[in-house]
């Protein structure tokens, strides 16, 4: 997705391009999120991106279900199971307590339901996926891009932050690391593990017809 403002007097346009964020919490932090773009010392230039969605996985099949259940049964940790699927502990640990082998398909299908609804939200909080182009028109060079992760309440508050100057050179390139709003300290999936924001930063310079250079 491309989000654009109008050009008016400016000699630039910034193009920001946000692929995902990694290392964030599991959960907490009111997602799913959006990433908000602006400029220090012009709070009308800003723009936002929609919705970030979870990385796609393909659906869980009856025998994947039975299988994982089989694991678990056989004395396979919860824990490892539930790290390489991607989801909650305590689901793993539920499930394994069923007898699957012998169940009927709806009884499958409603445990699938719930996997990929745990694993989709843990995804969206976690592994945010954006895919989204920014541009916004500036009107000289040498200024700081801030960069917000906001959260989805009724009414978004900044999760985290971080800055990056742009000018200096016309291209810079992330993965930045994502400070708690709250503490400036980094946001973290757990020790050694830095939430991150992965994208890269472009300024086009404008010819007098509007169009880039």
């Amino acid at each position: 997705n491309d989000t654009n403002v109008e050009l008016g007097f400016n000699r630039y346009v910034l193009v920001f391009k946000i692929d995902e964020c990694t290392g964030l919490p599991e959960s907490g932090l009111d997602a799913p999120y959006t990433v908000k773009l602006s400029i220090e010392g012009s709070p009308e230039r800003t723009l936002s991106t929609a919705k970030a969605w979870p990385k796609y996985f393909p659906s869980m099949t009856t025998e994947e279900l039975r299988r994982i259940t089989k694991l678990a049964g056989a004395g396979t940790q919860s824990q490892v199971i539930a790290e390489v699927m991607g989801v909650d502990e305590g689901i793993i640990k539920a499930l394994a307590k069923e007898n699957l082998a012998g169940a009927d398909d709806k009884k499958c299908a409603e445990w699938i339901k719930k996997i990929e609804a745990d694993r989709r939200a843990r995804e969206t909080s976690n592994n945010p996926q954006f895919e989204e182009v920014l541009r916004l028109p500036v009107p000289e060079r040498g200024f700081t891009a801030k960069v917000e992760l906001m959260s989805s309440a009724k009414k978004p508050v900044a999760i985290g932050h971080f800055d990056v100057q742009i000018g200096i050179t016309d291209s810079v390139d992330g993965p930045w690391v994502i400070q708690d709003a709250k503490t400036g300290q980094p946001l973290s999936q757990g020790p050694g593990i830095e939430a991150k924001l992965h994208g890269h930063f472009k300024l086009f310079g404008l010819a007098r017809s509007g169009t880039l250079q």
